[in-house]
């Protein structure tokens, strides 16, 4: 049988260990979560955002997933030799402590694939990023012009 101490201790580790959790997945934010309409019947398009770190340790985004999009995969966009270059980052995104990432045109973003339902401008469908210390986050994304892309 544990003793009241023992008992005591084993409280304020459990709520250390929740409270340190809770302050992770409050420190990261995920906003201005936009994609491409696709064109032409395309069953991709290419998304955007902004991540922002404000808690106290570097946190990664391993993937994002959505009941609508077949999958997501995080890109990094080069130019190497006059030639552009995409690639997949299959290990995540570091998010660094304190700072900010933008995912938009020309260098990092979101390529979406196997769309299955219709996405027009100005619908929204919802998805979720998950991080490798923060855990889920839930993320509405706005279905844009190529027009009306931010640069």
């Amino acid at each position: 049988m544990a003793t009241k101490a023992m008992k005591s201790i084993m409280v304020i580790f459990l709520f250390f260990c929740v409270g340190n959790a809770l302050a992770q997945k409050i420190g990261i934010e995920v906003s201005e979560a936009s994609i491409r309409e696709p064109v032409g019947g395309q069953d991709f398009t290419v998304g955007y955002c902004l991540l922002r770190n404000a808690g106290k340790m570097n946190d990664k985004l391993l993937k994002v997933t959505s009941d609508v999009i077949g999958f997501f995969e995080i890109h990094e966009m080069s130019i190497q030799n006059g030639v552009m270059r995409m690639r997949e980052l299959p290990d995540g995104l570091v998010v660094p402590k304190g700072g900010v990432v933008y995912l938009k045109p020309g260098g990092l973003h979101l390529m979406l694939f196997d769309i299955k339902a219709p996405l027009a401008v100005g619908k929204h469908f919802q998805a979720v990023f998950h991080f490798q210390k923060a855990g889920p986050i839930n993320v509405s994304f706005a279905v844009e012009s190529h027009h009306n892309q931010k640069n």
